[in-house]
C-alpha cells in the first residue's frame, strides 16, 4: 500500500507560496515496491491551486495537505505523464484518509484544469533544456 514516509515540514513568507524543509517520501503502489518519490527540500508549493471560492468545502491547507505538495512537486519536474501523476495525487489523498467523494472531485478538477499548469511547465523545461546545451 502507498504511504508516506515522512511528515510535511514547510515555512512561507506570503501565505500563498510554501518552502519544504525537509525532503518528503511517498511510496507509489504496494508497499516494498521500490518506487519512491522524494519531495526534496528547497520544493516551492501553494499546496492546492483551489480557488478560494471553493475553500469553505476543499481547503488546500488541511489532510490533504502532504498529496498537493507532492502534486505539485510531480507538475513541476514532470517525471511522469500528467495522467500518471494525477492518479498519485488521487491515489495519496486515499493515503491520508480523505473520503471517495473529496478524492475523486479533486481528482476530476485537476483531470479537467490541470493541463494549462502542465502546459505551462512543460514549456518552461524545454527552454531551461535548449539553454542548457
Amino acid at each position: 500500500m502507498s504511504r508516506f514516509l515522512e511528515p510535511l515540514h514547510v515555512t512561507t513568507e506570503d501565505g500563498r507560496t510554501w518552502t519544504v524543509h525537509e525532503e518528503m517520501d511517498y511510496e507509489v503502489g504496494k508497499m516494498g515496491s521500490g518506487e519512491r518519490i522524494v519531495v526534496p527540500e528547497g520544493t516551492k508549493t501553494d499546496f492546492g491551486s483551489i480557488p478560494r471560492m471553493f475553500w469553505w468545502g476543499f481547503s488546500p491547507i488541511g489532510l490533504g495537505t502532504r498529496a498537493y505538495v507532492l502534486h505539485d512537486y510531480l507538475y513541476c519536474v514532470q517525471i511522469y505523464s500528467r495522467a500518471k501523476s494525477d492518479k498519485i495525487l488521487l491515489e495519496a489523498l486515499g493515503v491520508l484518509g480523505l473520503n471517495w467523494v473529496y478524492r475523486h472531485t479533486i481528482y476530476l478538477a485537476v483531470r479537467s484544469g490541470g493541463w494549462a499548469p502542465w502546459r505551462y511547465r512543460a514549456k518552461q523545461i524545454k527552454k531551461e533544456s535548449k539553454n542548457q546545451n
